[in-house]
C-alpha cells in the first residue's frame, strides 16, 4: 500500500485526495497528515522542497509534486480507465485531470 502524506490545508494535497476516491483508490493509498511547519515531521527527507503531498511507494522511493502525484495514480495504481462512454465516468476523468492543473 503507498501512503499519501500532505498537509489538509493545502489545496495540492486536496487534488490528490479527491484524486484518491473519485479512482476508487482508498483500499490501495493510506492517507496521512504532514506538517509543512513542524521540524520533528519527516516531510523535509521525504520530499527534498519540503512540500505537500507526497507519495511514498512501496519500495520506499517518493513521489512529488501534485501533477506527477496525480499522473501516477491514474496510470499506474488505478485498476479501471475512465472511458468516454460514460458520462458520470467521463466526468469524473475530467476532475482528476483537471486537477493536475486548477484547484478544486
Amino acid at each position: 500500500m503507498v501512503t499519501l502524506r500532505t498537509g489538509f490545508g493545502s489545496p495540492f494535497g486536496r487534488k490528490a485526495r479527491i484524486a484518491v476516491s473519485v479512482l476508487g483508490l482508498d483500499d490501495k493509498v493510506k492517507v496521512e497528515p504532514a506538517s509543512t511547519q513542524d521540524d520533528s515531521d519527516p516531510l523535509p527527507k521525504q520530499n527534498p522542497l519540503g512540500k505537500v503531498p507526497v507519495l511514498i511507494l512501496d519500495d520506499g522511493s517518493t513521489l512529488f509534486d501534485s501533477p506527477v502525484v496525480l499522473e501516477y495514480l491514474y496510470v499506474d495504481l488505478s485498476d479501471s480507465r475512465f472511458t468516454i462512454t460514460g458520462a458520470q465516468n467521463g466526468y469524473a476523468f475530467g476532475l482528476v485531470r483537471a486537477g493536475v492543473n486548477y484547484h478544486f
